[in-house]
């Protein structure tokens, strides 16, 4: 075995940022998109990103359950769309969107996860990168909307392979502690805002 030689320094290191693997840039891609069509392209939708509500289900099933044999009980949302023009029809719609850039990430998703969003929203759907997955995969209820970045510009790169079905009943009303998240985020948004101006 021969003897270790040392390191040479050359200076300080200072650590590479790391660059975005496929699936974080398609995620990324995805996102814009969603962003550019329903904020920019379309009209009269308003658009949050990241959303969390408590599962009530999970919550209820959890009492009296060991903490470490608890299930999630707040379920996270990657868009919430919901139209906010007085003249849309049908006023009010909500749709859930689920983005999924890998077959495995999909394969992972489950009824339970679903159902907190399925009672607060008119609609969900899969957002997923063109062929990743087949219309016969797509679980019962549930839509989905294929992303091709082939195309120009968004409204076009997003489309619906398979329509949501809507809800027959209309959707629970979100809680009083949903607004109060809410709120908090359009505070510290807002705080975001006045401080660059």
């Amino acid at each position: 075995m021969s003897p270790r030689r040392p390191r040479r320094s050359s200076g300080p290191r200072t650590k590479t940022p790391a660059t975005p693997g496929p699936a974080r840039t398609m995620t990324q891609a995805i996102q814009a998109a969603i962003f550019q069509k329903y904020l920019v392209e379309q009209s009269g939708w308003g658009v949050l990103r990241e959303v969390s509500i408590d599962d009530l289900d999970a919550a209820a099933s959890n009492r009296g359950v060991r903490r470490a044999d608890r299930v999630p009980a707040v379920r996270r949302i990657d868009f919430l769309l919901m139209r906010i023009s007085r003249s849309s029809k049908p006023r009010h719609e909500r749709i859930a969107l689920e983005v999924k850039v890998s077959r495995a990430d999909f394969k992972r998703d489950t009824d339970d996860k679903r159902r907190a969003w399925f009672s607060v929203a008119d609609r969900f759907a899969y957002v997923v990168p063109k062929g990743l997955i087949s219309k016969d995969e797509v679980p019962e209820g549930c839509g989905l909307i294929e992303f091709d970045d082939s195309r120009l510009t968004a409204t076009n790169q997003l489309s619906w392979t398979v329509i949501a079905p809507k809800r027959e009943q209309p959707p629970i009303p979100f809680s009083n502690q949903f607004f109060a998240y809410l709120l908090g985020r359009a505070s510290r948004a807002e705080e975001k805002l006045r401080s660059i101006a």
